[in-house]
């Protein structure tokens, strides 16, 4: 039975695209790739903590020393665990384009988030930490906040 290299042709260039497609999306910036810029919280602490990150948009921002109004959802970082705090755009844009360009940090105890209302947890100042940190801040700890 005779074989027809015709054929095969089209398969072998179907490979070679593909094979172009794929080094392509695995190089820096191409269509296919997507970049995400994060600031990461590390708890060092014994403690869950939940880390609320005032970045505007009609919330709390530096220098505003109070919670936003109303409860916001907040992750929950276990002990020596990180979490990190993904953006489109570079932080460094974000940050700049709030009021005074510095980024504030809550840090609330777990069970004081579960078991408090916010009201309570917002009039009392119930938080274990603020950090207010400016954009050269962030990059000096290579965009890593540590608790505590």
């Amino acid at each position: 039975m005779k074989t027809n290299k015709i054929n095969k042709i089209p398969f072998y260039r179907l490979i070679g695209v593909f094979m172009i497609v794929l080094i392509t999306a695995s190089c820096g910036k191409s269509p296919l790739s997507e970049t995400f810029y994060s600031i990461e919280i590390f708890n060092n602490s014994s403690d869950t903590i939940c880390p609320y990150l005032a970045i505007g948009g009609g919330n709390t921002q530096y220098p505003d020393t109070l919670l936003p109004i109303e409860k916001p959802a907040l992750v929950k970082i276990a002990p020596n665990e990180r979490f990190y705090y993904d953006s489109r755009e570079p932080w460094s844009e974000r940050i700049n384009k709030l009021v005074a360009d510095t980024l504030s940090i809550f840090i609330i105890d777990s069970r004081i988030y579960k078991d408090s209302s916010w009201i309570k947890i917002r009039n009392e100042n119930l938080i274990l930490k603020r950090y207010d940190l400016s954009v050269a801040e962030l990059e000096y700890l290579n965009w890593r906040v540590i608790y505590p």
